[in-house]
C-alpha cells in the first residue's frame, strides 16, 4: 500500500497488552495521560475486562465474536512507550554556537555579541577573519542614507 510506513519502522510496545492496559489506567483515571474524543476508542476502552487470575491480573476484551480491541492496545501502548520515555534521564544538549564566515563573529551562542552593538576596532584586530569590506565605510555614502535622515525622496513619492 502506497502511504504508509514498512513494517521496519515500527516497534514493539514494551510489556504485554494487558500490561500496558494496567499501566495505562491510572494515568487516565488521574488525567495525567488525556485521550482524544473519538467513539470508537471509547467503545473499546469501557469494553475491557479485568480478570483476577492465580498468575496475576489479566485484563482482556470480551469474549465474542464482536470483541476489537486493537485501537484501544494501541493507545495503551504509546501511553506506556511516552511515559516510559519521560521518566528516563534527561541528556543535557548544549546550545549551537554559529560563527559569521565573513567576520569571526559569534553570532548565536555562550559568546554572542545580544547587545547588537557594532564591534569594537579591537575586536576586529584580534579576529581570526579580515575586517569586512566596506566596514569602516561612513554611513553618509551609503544609498540609503538620505531616506533614513529626511533630507532625500523615496522613489515614486
Amino acid at each position: 500500500m502506497s502511504g504508509f510506513a514498512p513494517a521496519s519502522c515500527f516497534g514493539r510496545a514494551p510489556g504485554t497488552t494487558s500490561e500496558n492496559y494496567l499501566f495505562a489506567l491510572p494515568l487516565l483515571l488521574s488525567g495525567r495521560a488525556r485521550l482524544i474524543d473519538y467513539a470508537t476508542l471509547r467503545s473499546q476502552l469501557a469494553s475491557l475486562e479485568r480478570h483476577a487470575l492465580a498468575s496475576g491480573e489479566v485484563v482482556r476484551h470480551p469474549a465474542v465474536a464482536s470483541a476489537h480491541d486493537d485501537l484501544a492496545a494501541s493507545v495503551s501502548g504509546v501511553i506506556v512507550m511516552v511515559q516510559r520515555a519521560a521518566q528516563r534521564p534527561k541528556v543535557p544538549i548544549a546550545p549551537p554556537t554559529l560563527f559569521s564566515v565573513r567576520t569571526g563573529e559569534v553570532l548565536v551562542g555562550p559568546q554572542a555579541n545580544t547587545g547588537g552593538a557594532a564591534r569594537t576596532p579591537r575586536e576586529l584586530a584580534t579576529s581570526p577573519c579580515a575586517v569586512p569590506r566596506g566596514y569602516d565605510r561612513p554611513s553618509y555614502v551609503e544609498p540609503w542614507f538620505p531616506y533614513v535622515t529626511g533630507s532625500g525622496r523615496w522613489p515614486g513619492s
